[in-house]
């Protein structure tokens, strides 16, 4: 059995609707390439054991990257095309992948913490192992756009 939950539908929900508002959508998606992503965040328990991670693509990065500090969308679509996030959207992204890091724990799970929140570049070696479950969201982000923000936890 994981030591670890994955997030549920519900509690992604929520913690989007704080971050980017009440009209924040999130449906279970389907199993993409973890290729298509642009940042992961690892989250690891009190040995420093990587237990989690959290995958988005560039616009749902960019997206919660904008909504947690409400920079105008307009901001998300320059960082798009730009294929980058400024420097205040990487520091709320970390923020915000702060937050989620309570949705891969309940009474029952051990402790865990956000250690980083990268650029992604290679598939993360913790998947390979294949000791991670897995659950996809496509995110509609409502002014921000839409995305893809993919779980994995042990």
């Amino acid at each position: 059995m994981p030591d670890y939950v994955l997030p549920s539908d519900e509690g992604v929900q929520q913690m989007l609707a704080m971050v980017i508002g009440d009209d924040a959508c999130v449906e279970l998606g389907t199993e993409s390439a973890v290729e298509g992503f642009s940042h992961v965040a690892r989250f690891v328990d009190d040995e420093d054991v990587v237990v989690g991670l959290c995958l988005a693509d560039l616009e749902l990065s960019a997206a919660l990257g904008a909504g947690l500090s409400m920079i105008p969308p307009a901001a998300v679509e320059d960082m798009v095309q730009e294929k980058a996030l400024t420097r205040i959207a990487q520091d709320n992204l970390y923020e915000v992948m702060n937050m989620l890091s309570s949705l891969f724990m309940n009474d029952q799970t051990p402790h865990l913490r956000l250690t980083t929140v990268d650029v992604f570049e290679d598939t993360p070696e913790e998947i390979d192992d294949g000791e991670f479950s897995r659950v996809d969201y496509c995110i509609e982000a409502g002014k921000y756009g839409k995305g893809l923000l993919t779980f994995f936890s042990t």
